[in-house]
């Protein structure tokens, strides 16, 4: 079984020749950015099925119960969810961990958005939403009527006592 397996994807060496980096977060960059669906590992590591690569460069056809339709987006994916690592807030976020480290250690982030469990830090999504709608004023809805725009002064009329101004 093992072998069947470890047949099934492409190997660790073979991936990082393709992606041409060693690294998980440049390699999932790069298969996401050119649409090779891939699954990650319990190691942290993407997974591409063999299969898959070889119909994206049209040596193979798409096995049957391989699905190609796009996944959803991460943040789709994790809608329902509240609680995320560090790293995987920093995926969302669109930066990296070390930057939410270093906004978390600075107080830009307040502590109750997060919280160290068994020595990981774990972030509150919905606190962090919570957090970041407070810095925005309510939202009201457009009124309908035509825009006026802003008033300013033109040239005083000659010829009158007083000046008077023309707002348009």
């Amino acid at each position: 079984m093992a072998g069947h397996l470890e047949s099934m994807f492409i190997s660790s060496q073979d991936l990082a020749e393709l992606t041409a980096s060693a690294r998980s977060a440049i390699q999932i960059r790069w298969l996401r950015a050119n649409g090779i669906p891939f699954i990650v590992g319990g190691d942290g590591m993407p997974k591409v099925a063999r299969q898959a690569l070889l119909h994206k460069f049209g040596l193979a056809e798409p096995a049957a119960e391989l699905s190609l339709e796009p996944q959803a987006s991460l943040v789709e994916m994790t809608d329902s969810w509240d609680k995320v690592t560090e790293s995987l807030m920093a995926e969302l976020l669109g930066v990296t961990r070390r930057a939410l480290e270093g906004r978390r250690s600075t107080g830009a982030i307040p502590a109750d958005i997060w919280r160290k469990v068994d020595g990981r830090v774990m972030y509150s999504m919905k606190r962090y939403e919570a957090f970041l709608e407070r810095h925005w004023s309510p939202f009201l809805e457009p009124v309908n009527s035509p825009s006026k725009k802003p008033a300013h002064r033109k040239k005083p009329i000659q010829g009158k006592k007083e000046t008077i101004y023309q707002l348009v």
